[in-house]
Parts: structure tokens; sequence; C-alpha cells
């Protein structure tokens, strides 16, 4: 699926004449960094967490028990992590990534744009739905992954390239 998703934001660059559309740093800095920032992020949320798998929970054969995530979260304020690891879901970032690659082209080419976001979505969700199946997550991790990726890839756009003034991704002319 990564291939894919790989293969899609190719595409979406021949579909734009770059030279004549503005393309710049900038824009590669949102897909890029964003790239980065979905999928390290959500990775690193993984780790500290400490929310179980459906299938490592006793309920569902295995060995830990279930912990409501607001003593998750109590537990996580004191320092104390669980044994879990595995909210939010990192599988659907492997398409979600598209996102930065749509925010960044989005005033580029607003059908590309609109492509790579249904797509990043589409394919993204599709990889967290085969997790549930296997047991590895519940609906809710899949759509904090959503959520997280769409997020990050829209606020850098903002941050960017929305904003007439930004010295941190101002480019030399």
């Amino acid at each position: 699926m990564g291939g894919v998703a790989l293969g899609l934001v190719c595409w979406g660059f021949r579909q734009i004449s770059l030279k004549q559309s503005g393309y710049g740093m900038k824009h590669q800095a949102v897909g890029i960094i964003g790239t980065l920032l979905i999928i390290g992020l959500v990775d690193e949320l993984k780790k500290i967490s400490g929310i179980e798998c459906p299938w490592s929970m006793v309920q569902f054969g295995g060995t830990l028990s279930f912990i409501p995530l607001q003593e998750v979260i109590e537990q996580a304020w004191i320092g104390r992590f669980g044994e879990g690891r595995c909210f939010p879901a990192g599988h659907p970032t492997g398409s979600l990534f598209l996102l930065a690659w749509s925010a960044a082209l989005q005033e580029l080419s607003g059908a590309v744009s609109k492509f790579l976001a249904i797509a990043g979505l589409t394919l993204g969700f599709l990889m967290g739905c085969l997790r549930i199946l296997q047991g590895a997550h519940f609906l809710s991790h899949v759509l904090w992954s959503i959520w997280i990726s769409t997020t990050l890839a829209y606020s850098l756009w903002w941050i960017a390239i929305r904003r007439r003034v930004n010295p941190l991704f101002a480019e030399n002319t």
C-alpha cells in the first residue's frame, strides 16, 4: 500500500506543470516534513500511550487487562506508562502521509490535492480496517491516526504556505 501511495504522489507531480505553477521550497518542505511528522509522531505516540491492542487483552484471549482511557492518562501524567503499544494505529500512516502532499499541492492544483487527500484517507482507512479485522486495533485507534495526520498536514500547510509572513519558510528570491 505504501508503494501505491508513493506512486500516487509521483502521478500528482506529473499532473502539474511545476515551473509554471509556482511550486517551490515551501511546498517541498510541507510535503517532506509533513510525511516525516505524520509517520514519526504516530510512532512515538504508540511507544508512550500504554494502550493495549485487542488481541493483547484478557477479554480477547491475551494477557493484559483493559484499562480505561482516563486511567491511562492519569498514569501517564505521573510518569507510569502501560504495557500496550497499540494507540494510535501505525499502519494507516503508510498512506495517510499523502495528506501532507495534498496540503503541499493545495494552492497549485485543487484537483490533484483533492485526489491525494481522498486516496490517502481511503487507503489509510482500509489499512486500518484490515488491522481491525486482524485484532490489532479498535476503530478508535484508526480514527485517531486519521485525525492526527490530518491535523499535522494542514497545520503545517497553514504555517508554511497559507500565512503570508513566515520567515522560517521564506524562499530566497
